[in-house]
C-alpha cells in the first residue's frame, strides 16, 4: 500500500516534468522551422506528434495485454507458495515436497516467460519513434529541397 503512494508521489518527476518539458522543447523546435520553412515546419510537427503518441500507443496496447496474464500467473504462484509453506512438514513426511517445488518452478517459469514477452512489448515503443524521426527527417529533407532556389 505504501509503494502505491509513493508512486503518486513520483508522477510530478516521472511524468509531468519529462512531459512538460517535451512539449516547450518540440514547441520551440517547429516554431524555429516554421520560421524558416513553413512547410518543413508542418512536416516537423506532424513527425514529432507521431513519433510522441505511435510507440506509447501501440507499447501501452502490447503491455496492457501481458499484465493481465501476469496477474493471474502471480496469483497462482503466490498461492502456490504459501500453500506448500503451510504444509511444508506434511509435504516432506509424504515425499511430495519435490512435487511442490516443481509446481512452484513451473509457475515461474510461465511467469518468466510472460514477464519476457511484455518487456519486448514495451520495447516495441522504441523502435517506432526512432523510424518516425527518421522518417520525419527524411520528409523534412525533401520539403526543404524542394522548396529551397535551385533544388
Amino acid at each position: 500500500m505504501v509503494a502505491d503512494i509513493d508512486q503518486l508521489q513520483d508522477v510530478a518527476l516521472r511524468l509531468l516534468l519529462p512531459v512538460g518539458v517535451a512539449v516547450v522543447a518540440s514547441a520551440a523546435v517547429v516554431g524555429g522551422v516554421l520560421v524558416v520553412s513553413p512547410s518543413a515546419g508542418v512536416v516537423r510537427g506532424a513527425g514529432l506528434a507521431v513519433a510522441a503518441f505511435l510507440g506509447p500507443l501501440v507499447a501501452a496496447r502490447v503491455v496492457a495485454r501481458y499484465q493481465r496474464r501476469q496477474a493471474a500467473l502471480r496469483a497462482r504462484l503466490t498461492a502456490d507458495l504459501v500453500d506448500a509453506l503451510d504444509a511444508a512438514d506434511e509435504l516432506w513426511l509424504n515425499g511430495a515436497d519435490g512435487r511442490a517445488a516443481a509446481a512452484g518452478a513451473a509457475d515461474d517459469q510461465a511467469l518468466v516467460q510472460v514477464a519476457l514477452r511484455d518487456a519486448r512489448g514495451a520495447g516495441a515503443a522504441d523502435p517506432i519513434g526512432v523510424a518516425a524521426a527518421a522518417l520525419t527527417t527524411l520528409a523534412v529533407l525533401a520539403t526543404t529541397t524542394r522548396v529551397a532556389p535551385g533544388g
